[in-house]
């Protein structure tokens, strides 16, 4: 069973993250923009189809879309502008597939075992 407060939390994250205005999901879903903020506010449920694009939107698969418990990264983006002692940077959440994170921390892993290989 989906949660739809979760689903619209994380629907507004996605959105937020992407950077975009509810009235341009709502003009790829095909909906009143009206329609779209229920699916956020998690007053409705997206049909199927709406969920499969929002997924496609998102580019995230449509069981992360859907599954209640996000893996969410903080990812530090320098902007590029200067200040006296480095550089400014803009935080931003990225919500990203259980597939990538196996796969980071197998690759981390393999890196610790080539380094222990090398330091003998």
């Amino acid at each position: 069973m989906i949660d739809k407060s979760l689903l619209g939390n994380k629907l507004r994250r996605l959105r937020d993250i992407k950077g975009v205005s509810r009235e341009a999901i709502a003009q790829v879903l095909n909906v009143d923009v009206s329609t779209y903020g229920r699916y956020e506010t998690g007053h409705n449920l997206p049909p199927p189809d709406h969920l499969k694009t929002l997924a496609e939107f998102h580019e995230i698969s449509l069981d992360a879309l859907v599954s209640p418990d996000p893996i969410v990264f903080t990812i530090h983006h320098a902007n590029g502008t200067q200040v006296a002692n480095g550089a400014h940077a803009r935080f931003v959440q990225h919500v990203v597939s259980e597939e990538f994170v196996k796969d980071m921390l197998d690759r981390i892993e393999q890196h610790m075992k080539r380094q222990e290989h090398l330091n003998g």
